[in-house]
């Protein structure tokens, strides 16, 4: 069954995708499969940013995307790096949550002395708006930009952010283009903590996901190249 976003119709299939390869700009890249261990999530790129559980991690078998990893309240997973992410990027992250409430972060880098993060999150701006957003640390306010939809629960998102060497940053919702800004400041890298998927914070986060990919690189996906990789995993327009 699909949902309506932005005046188009997104439909999740039940597919097996073969996993995208990494190359000279991917920085980080985590593809749910059966090598992940209970104690680890493994970096499919050459960078060995691998991740692991605090606590023991678990998983369960997704009827569209086989083995996922499974995360609530109690658990996250931690690398032993910081990621320079440079300011052109792209994260990519594919998910699902089971509601929309309070704050989260999917994949990030926490300042150390904030929670505000480098990566991947949903807020609630307002008491009954949930987006999501992508952002470093600058000033007061991590989200650099947002998105213009509500986020959507218990279906699986593809949710992509690129920032350009223009300075010209977007968000997409699956393959849809949902909001472009332009994003002039830099991240500063120097009092971060380490890159991690999913983020515990006492009792803002009392929810449990599923997580599948995460790819991170210092280049800027086109809307082509996007749209590829959300068709790859069952994402199209009807």
């Amino acid at each position: 069954m699909g949902y309506k976003l932005t005046g188009m119709y997104i439909w999740s299939q039940k597919v097996r995708p073969s996993g995208r390869q990494p190359w000279a700009n991917t920085l980080v890249y985590y593809n749910i499969n059966d090598d992940d261990t209970s104690s680890t999530i493994y970096d499919l790129s050459w960078n060995s940013v691998d991740q692991t559980w605090q606590w023991t991690g678990s998983y369960t078998t997704d009827a569209d995307y086989g083995r996922v990893a499974v995360f609530d309240w109690s658990v996250y997973a931690e690398s032993n790096s910081i990621v320079n992410f440079w300011s052109e990027c792209t994260f990519i992250a594919l998910f699902l949550r089971n509601n929309t409430s309070n704050l989260h972060a999917i994949v990030c880098e926490c300042a150390s002395s904030s929670f505000y993060p480098i990566g991947l999150t949903c807020a609630d701006p307002s008491p009954t708006t949930y987006q999501w957003w992508f952002g470093w640390v600058w000033a007061s306010d991590p989200k650099a930009i947002e998105s213009s939809s509500s986020a959507v629960a218990n279906q699986w998102v593809m949710l992509a952010s690129t920032r350009a060497s223009d300075w010209t940053a977007k968000i997409y919702i699956n393959w849809v283009l949902d909001n472009t800004v332009a994003w002039m400041n830099n991240p500063n890298y120097s009092s971060w903590n380490y890159l991690r998927i999913w983020n515990r914070r006492d009792n803002y986060f009392k929810l449990e996901w599923k997580f599948k990919l995460f790819i991170g690189e210092n280049r800027t996906w086109t809307a082509t190249e996007i749209a590829d990789l959300a068709t790859e995993y069952g994402f199209t327009v009807s």
